[in-house]
C-alpha cells in the first residue's frame, strides 16, 4: 500500500500497521536508577527533617504549586479512567494541597506580623552556629 506523505494514512484511508502501536516507554532499564534516586531523596529529607523543624521562608510557597498540579492532575485521570480509586488518591490530595496552603499561608501572615517575613531561613547547626538555609 501507498502512504500518502500529507495525511500518513493509506490510499484506503486506514492507518498503517503498527502505527498506533502502544510500545513501552522504556526496557525497564530507568526503573532501578528511579528507586535509587528515590531512596537517596528520602534519606535526604530524612536526614534533614532530624535536625529539628523546617524554618519558614517565602519559598515555602514554592511547594504549593506542584502539589497541586499533581493533585488535579490525579483527579482529572481518575475521571477519565473511572478508577474510584484514582478519583480517591486525587481527593485525598487535593485535600493535602489544602492543608499545606493554609499552613504556609498562616506562617506567611505570622511572618508578616512579627516582622520577619523577608528574613532568610535559618537553622542552628550542631556548634551552636546560625546558617542560612539555601532557597529550595
Amino acid at each position: 500500500m501507498h502512504i500518502s506523505e500529507a495525511t500518513n494514512r493509506t490510499e484506503a484511508g486506514r492507518l498503517p500497521a503498527g502505527y498506533l502501536e502502544v510500545r513501552p516507554a522504556s526496557s525497564g532499564a530507568t526503573d532501578p536508577a528511579a528507586r535509587v534516586g528515590w531512596r537517596f531523596g528520602a534519606a535526604a529529607m530524612v536526614r534533614y527533617l532530624a535536625q529539628g523543624p523546617l524554618p519558614y521562608g517565602l519559598g515555602w510557597w514554592a511547594f504549593t504549586f506542584p502539589v497541586g498540579a499533581f493533585s488535579m492532575a490525579t483527579l482529572t485521570l481518575g475521571s477519565a479512567w473511572r478508577l474510584g480509586a484514582v478519583t480517591d488518591l486525587g481527593v485525598g490530595l487535593v485535600a493535602l494541597m489544602l492543608v499545606l496552603w493554609l499552613v504556609v499561608a498562616g506562617r506567611t501572615l505570622w511572618a508578616t506580623a512579627t516582622g520577619d517575613v523577608w528574613k532568610p531561613a535559618s537553622r542552628t547547626g550542631s556548634a551552636g552556629v546560625t546558617r542560612a538555609v539555601p532557597a529550595p
